[in-house]
């Protein structure tokens, strides 16, 4: 029997996160048309704490189109921490122009 190599190694953690990815953009979708309770506020909030600028970015569009004011210091903390390294944290910089398109939306 063959031995799994590296390679197929890092293409199961690769799969494992793009799944992981999907998951959460999936989670944040089903809240669009959801109301703004607790339980979806807390989940926006985490969202914005997240590693992917993907889910950060979501999370912001949301958080605009429902106009969540209270959500802007978490959105302005989670831009500077975008900032810090951004070509690396936030490549396409689709999280920070979310964040800032929100906020201006909150104004």
């Amino acid at each position: 029997m063959p031995s799994a190599t590296s390679s197929d190694t890092n293409l199961d953690m690769v799969s494992k996160s793009n799944a992981v990815l999907q998951k959460k953009l999936a989670d944040l979708k089903a809240l669009e048309d959801s109301p703004m309770d607790a339980t979806a506020i807390h989940m926006l909030e985490m969202a914005l704490r997240d590693r992917s600028n993907l889910v950060v970015a979501r999370a912001a569009e949301i958080i605009g189109t429902h106009q969540l004011d209270s959500l802007s210091t978490e959105m302005t903390s989670a831009y500077d921490r975008l900032s810090i390294d951004g070509v690396k944290r936030d490549p396409t910089c689709s999280a920070k122009v979310a964040i800032a398109e929100a906020l201006r939306e909150l104004e």
